[in-house]
This record gives structure tokens, sequence and C-alpha cells, in this order.
């Protein structure tokens, strides 16, 4: 999470904030307890005993692909230590019925189904979203150190996780569906990928309609809009805080 972000959080610093940028259990730097499933229901419940853990308040949540459902699940379960919201490039509902997402979501996992080699089948995952994330294609150093987390063959069952669990985590999202109206009062950026292959148009009206207290940005980038247009995200998000009087105080 930190290298997804490392575009924005020096300049979101000098601004007063602090940032916390965490990576799911198997992610990144973060190693997993034996048994654990890495299901996003079970990385909400992670990241809610992380927030209670360090007894976080005044947060502003930035989520963007699988962190919009983990995270506005966490926040609607308390609301109270949240005061803004940034979200981009990802939804907060069940995506089951939706052919579009069940079509990637059977391209992206398939292949475990057909007896190819997982390391195989979790490889293209990795491939396909640092093929088509980014409008510009990123350095081979970057590349690498995108790549790290999963060179050994044995850390790849998380990425082909979560593309299955677009359709088949149908109870967790149908509970962040339910529960999103305790924030609908926030104050909410949407930072939006316009050339996002996965979220886009229709995911981003269904926010703006659920979120009548939205500023719109459109970001000329496609998923990874925080590693393309970190430094331009940082601004918009320190001038719609100054809008809003949530500047650090």
């Amino acid at each position: 999470m930190v290298l997804l972000y490392r575009n924005m959080i020096p300049g979101l610093q000098e601004r007063g904030f602090r940032c916390i940028a965490l990576d799911y259990p198997g992610f990144g730097l973060s190693t997993t307890p034996p048994g654990y499933d890495m299901l996003p229901a079970t990385h909400a419940v992670v990241v809610q005993e992380f927030v209670q853990s360090l007894n976080l308040t005044d947060m502003i949540m930035v989520v963007q692909d699988w962190a919009g459902p983990i995270g506005l699940w966490v926040a609607s379960q308390d609301p109270g230590r949240v005061k803004g919201l940034v979200i981009g490039n990802t939804w907060a509902w069940p995506l089951r019925g939706n052919r579009r997402f069940e079509a990637h979501s059977v391209v992206a996992h398939g292949w475990s189904h057909w007896s190819l080699p997982r390391s195989w089948t979790v490889n293209f995952v990795w491939w396909y979203f640092m093929k088509e994330g980014f409008v510009q294609r990123r350095s081979p150093r970057e590349l690498d150190m995108y790549r790290a987390p999963f060179i050994d063959k044995r850390n790849r069952r998380q990425t082909s996780v979560f593309p299955r669990q677009l359709v088949q985590s149908y109870a967790f999202e149908a509970d962040v569906e339910a529960a999103i109206d305790r924030l609908a009062t926030k104050d909410v950026l949407l930072l939006w990928g316009t050339k996002d292959f996965a979220f886009q148009e229709a995911e981003r009206d269904r926010f703006m309609k659920i979120f009548p207290k939205h500023t719109y940005c459109p970001l000329d980038a496609s998923h990874f809009w925080q590693d393309e247009r970190g430094e331009e995200a940082v601004k918009h998000i320190i001038d719609w805080a100054e809008q809003n009087m949530l500047l650090p105080k």
C-alpha cells in the first residue's frame, strides 16, 4: 500500500496529515497467520481491529478497488471516527448479476478451474493489472517493486482470491450496501480515473447519488490513479479538505 501511495504521502504529510497506509495480510510486507482465508470480509475485520487498536479518530479514509467495500464497511460500523471520505474507482454493493464483473471474475480466476498451475494463474492476474491498470506503462524498476511480494510462488494465492470474490462475496457486499447510508452525510471527494478498465461511469454515478455532499474530480488515469496522478490527487484532497474545514488542526 505504501508503494501505491508513494506519490501522495509526502505531499499530504507536508500539509499536516498523519498518513497510515496498511497492507492487508498477505499483501505488501504483511504476513498471514496460519489458516488465514484472505477473504474480503476477513480483511475488513482486520482493518476494523487495526483502527480500534490505534484509536484512530477524525479519519479521512482513502479507498479504491477492494478497499472500497472493505474501508466503507469499517467506516459504517463506527461513523463517528470518520470525518470525510476519498473514494476512487471502486464499488460498495453486490456485483453478482453484473455481466461485466462476472466475466472479469471468471477471466481473472477461471484458469485454476481448468487445472493450470496456480502460480501461473496468479501471475496472470498480476500481469493483467499491471498492463491494464496504468495509462502509461510503469518503469521496470517500479514493476519489480510491485512484483516483489509475489516472487515466492508460495505467496501468490491472495491474488487469485480477490477476482473470484467480486461475485462470491455477495453477503459481505450486501452488508456494505445495507450500512452505507450511515455515511451519507459525510463530505466525500470522488477521485476517479477516467480510463479505468474496471470501475467506470456507472459506479461513479452511483456514488454520486449515495453521497449528496460530494465533490467530483476526474483524473486522466486508469485504475491505479494514486500512482499515475498522485501529486494531482494530493492537490485535490487538500483543496477539498480546506473547502470543507477538514484540514488537520
